[in-house]
């Protein structure tokens, strides 16, 4: 009989949690959460994890889109635990870290992502883009937060309404975390263990 159970185990006393310095001499190579590589853990094809950078929203659901119990929530994001993870992606600027002394759990990752993205976009950033990729983030705030007034469906630089979670525009929802060398040196110019590449999809 296993007394030990699942290596993903939550619990904070389940295993070493290795600071940034730990990591870095240690060159430990981190194997991540198969719920944030989307890998299908429990054997059953009919089970969806679903996670929204607008609303937050995020679980795993049937075949029907009833909510299921979702335990890995609590589950260390990796392997081994470390105090600390930066997450970039393709489909924005912004670095994202993530960290807790206690090691890093797929449910900090998760609260990370939306706060990160729950953010209002500063006038220097909106200002900066394109005039047409501005037009295409205000259609997507628009459409994320019909409630809100807009005046003339413009954007009001004295009453900021974009979010970095509109920059997305229709990549609203969480794909997978994965490592990705190449990438990570050309946007950071470094790689390390602990950063992962987020994919998105629409």
């Amino acid at each position: 009989m296993d007394i030990i159970g699942s290596k993903w185990a939550a619990g904070h006393d389940y295993g070493v949690v290795l600071a940034r310095t730990d990591l870095y001499l240690l060159q430990a190579e981190l194997e991540i959460n198969p719920v944030l590589q989307l890998v299908n853990i429990l054997g059953m094809m009919s089970q969806t994890f679903i996670f929204n950078f607008v609303t937050g929203q995020s679980g795993l659901f049937d075949a029907q889109g009833a909510d299921l119990p979702f335990p890995q929530q609590d589950e260390p994001a990796t392997l081994p635990r470390v105090e600390e993870i930066l997450l970039i992606t393709k489909h924005s600027p912004w670095c994202l870290k993530v960290i807790n002394p206690n090691g890093v759990t797929v449910e900090n990752v998760l609260g990370a992502m939306f706060m990160e993205y729950d953010k209002p976009m500063s006038i220097d950033e909106v200002d900066k883009l394109p005039p047409r990729t501005q037009q295409q983030i205000q259609r997507s705030a628009a459409a994320n937060r019909p409630s809100q007034s807009w005046e003339r469906g413009q954007f009001n630089p004295d009453n900021p309404q974009l979010k970095r979670s509109d920059y997305l525009r229709t990549m609203v929802y969480f794909d997978r975390l994965q490592k990705e060398d190449t990438y990570t040196k050309q946007r950071l110019g470094f790689t390390a263990p602990n950063i992962f590449v987020m994919h998105m999809n629409s």
